[in-house]
């Protein structure tokens, strides 16, 4: 698959259409993101060649054809929910702009990563794919963070990997296919790593995608028609509440946050006023963690996966504000919330951060990303948040002291994150275990194994 010449004439056509683009520092230049969801046949804001079209809602893209959409963009989380229709190859430009560009080149086989520079092509890495047959769907994401681009398929470990890239453009997106190639592709979304996916306008609690894809044994995957209930993820919170065990609470990391008042036979979203949007039909409300504050069952407080969305409910889950002032990191997963006994005003929260944030890029343990994690404590109910622990393991839960509110316990880690102190090459996992503070989180102190921790 060395599709050098080939790319640049395909291409330089489209490059030179999109914005012009800019030299840029990571900081400057950068435009809101984007879901896609090929619900409009003359598809707003894009431009195509006539072999590109929206059929029942799903973009067919023929043979030597493309679809553009200028715009200016360099940190960015693409998602592409797409297949192959016909064996052949396609590419996927971003921070495209006149002669300049990074270019995915997706085969059967095999991924390349190049980048054009004045015309100029330059091999930047590849790597064999996984098997990924003719019809059959599969999410790729390519993450672009400053001087850092990494690219994996259906949420896997990165199948690409490449930094220090040094200055870039801003620019738009293009996807265009070469002889012989046919995709379809159902959903596309943009995200601007530590901010909310821009949404359009709808009256609705929360939009979802009308269809999901699925495949069963051996039969052959078949779009399927959603008609309620969460859309499937990582149902990681149930609370309940404390005056009444028929209201129940979930959260699911793509489907956001459901109420049941009939004690689980029935759910209903519960996302108004929560805006993060994630996943390749930029539909996905990552609410990860869900706490009902014990002293006003009423209000609860939900955290995102990724992107530190902090968001307080008044009135049971109705509405909701976004409560992230003073939260430092851009990709911050919330593991939990605890608030103190008595005193709403006083809400801790633990953490996760993924090593693409704190050390700039990717790194796998034995088996799994190697994590830190943070604990942020708030005295006013959410409007301030002041980070008081950092450690070397995600941060998993808070106990207060009933008896001695200013007397903390902290656990860390869980079975699918290593610490980052851990070291891959020697087989020896790191840690930290559990960390106690007896002053409100002012200092810290680690219980290990002198205190029988293992």
């Amino acid at each position: 698959m060395k599709r050098s010449v080939i790319l640049v004439s395909l291409l330089i056509l489209a490059l030179m259409v999109l914005a012009p683009g800019t030299q840029i520092n990571p900081a400057q230049a950068q435009q809101g993101g984007f879901f896609e969801p090929f619900d409009d046949p003359e598809m707003p804001g894009w431009n195509k060649t006539p072999g590109a079209e929206v059929v029942d809602g799903m973009l067919i893209i023929g043979a030597e054809n493309y679809v553009r959409r200028p715009g200016e963009w360099n940190n960015l989380e693409l998602s592409v929910l797409v297949r192959h229709m016909t064996p052949g190859d396609f590419v996927i430009s971003f921070r495209a702009a006149g002669g300049d560009g990074f270019h995915l080149l997706m085969g059967m086989e095999s991924i390349i990563l190049q980048r054009e520079i004045n015309g100029e092509v330059q091999h930047l890495e590849s790597s064999e794919l996984p098997e990924i047959g003719i019809g059959e769907w599969f999410e790729l994401t390519i993450f672009a963070l400053d001087e850092n681009i990494t690219v994996g398929i259906n949420q896997g470990e990165p199948l690409l990997a490449v930094s220090n890239i040094g200055s870039y453009n801003s620019g738009g997106l293009s996807i265009e296919t070469f002889p012989g190639a046919e995709i379809q592709v159902a959903e596309i979304s943009l995200n601007i790593p530590g901010e909310d996916i821009k949404q359009e306008d709808n009256d609705e609690e929360s939009s979802q995608t009308d269809f999901v894809v699925a495949e069963v044994g051996d039969l052959p995957a078949l779009p399927w028609v959603y008609t309620g209930g969460p859309s499937g993820g990582l149902g990681y919170d149930i609370r309940m509440d404390p005056r009444d065990k028929e209201i129940m609470y979930v959260t699911d990391a793509f489907a956001g946050a459901f109420k049941s008042t009939d004690g689980g036979k029935n759910w209903v979203p519960i996302n108004t006023g929560i805006t993060a949007r994630v996943g390749p039909s930029g539909d996905g409300i990552p609410v990860f963690s869900l706490t009902v504050d014990q002293n006003n069952p009423d209000t609860i407080w939900a955290g995102t996966q990724f992107g530190g969305g902090v968001f307080r409910s008044d009135d049971a889950g109705n509405t909701w504000m976004s409560m992230n002032n003073g939260i430092q990191e851009r990709s911050l997963s919330i593991r939990g919330f605890s608030i103190e006994p008595g005193n709403s005003d006083t809400v801790y929260l633990a953490g996760e951060v993924s090593s693409w944030e704190w050390n700039n890029e990717l790194i796998s343990g034995i088996q799994f990303d190697l994590t830190k994690g943070v604990v942020y404590k708030s005295t006013d109910r959410g409007l301030n948040w002041s980070r008081i622990w950092v450690g070397d393991h995600l941060a998993r839960y808070v106990l207060i002291d009933p008896e001695d509110h200013n007397r903390l316990y902290v656990s860390t880690g869980i079975f699918d994150r290593e610490a980052a102190n851990s070291n891959p090459q020697t087989l020896e996992p790191g840690g930290v275990g559990v960390v106690r503070s007896t002053d409100g989180g002012a200092s810290w102190e680690i219980l290990g194994p002198e205190n029988g921790f293992l």
